[in-house]
């Protein structure tokens, strides 16, 4: 087992960077890579955490199985459940704000002009980024919480990614 565990859970503000520090992680531990997004969100951006969280939840628990696995999301309390007993370590990505909206409007942009969208697509993009950033100020919130409660805590190992 490597120094930072076998079972992993990257967690942060959206547009922190979750999922590309999970994948490098999965790659570098030779574990599986289990995108939270990926198991929640359902064909026309359905979301299961609203419409049945027990199968979020079943499904978690099944992609966190094995010994050697790299979780990420911010899904906590469907987290603290499903797979929170088991971890070696959680990794908060603790950047600011700002930081996290310029890489969320970037990535919708970017998003926005590869795929050459017409305008009728272009509204729902806007819609979700305006509920991203509200889940993004939400998670500052309840990083804040974490950290005060966590503070000097050997439990929780704390990683700071530079922008």
């Amino acid at each position: 087992m490597s120094a930072i565990g076998a079972r992993i859970h990257v967690m942060g503000n959206s547009g922190s960077g979750k999922t590309t520090l999970a994948a490098r992680l999965a790659k570098a531990l030779d574990a599986d890579l289990v995108e939270l997004d990926a198991l929640n969100w359902e064909p026309g951006w359905a979301a299961l955490n609203e419409s049945d969280p027990e199968e979020l939840e079943r499904r978690s628990r099944a992609a966190t199985e094995g010994e050697r696995w790299v979780t990420d999301g911010s899904y906590t309390g469907l987290c603290q459940r499903a797979f929170w007993p088991r971890l070696d370590t959680i990794v908060w990505l603790d950047l600011p704000l700002r930081v996290c909206v310029w890489r969320l409007l970037r990535r919708t942009y970017s998003a926005l002009e590869h795929e050459r969208m017409c305008d009728a697509l272009v509204a729902p993009r806007v819609c979700r980024l305006a509920r991203i950033t509200c889940a993004a100020l939400r998670a500052q919130a309840f990083a804040s919480q974490i950290n005060s409660r966590t503070a000097g805590s050997s439990a929780t190992r704390r990683a700071r990614a530079v922008p």
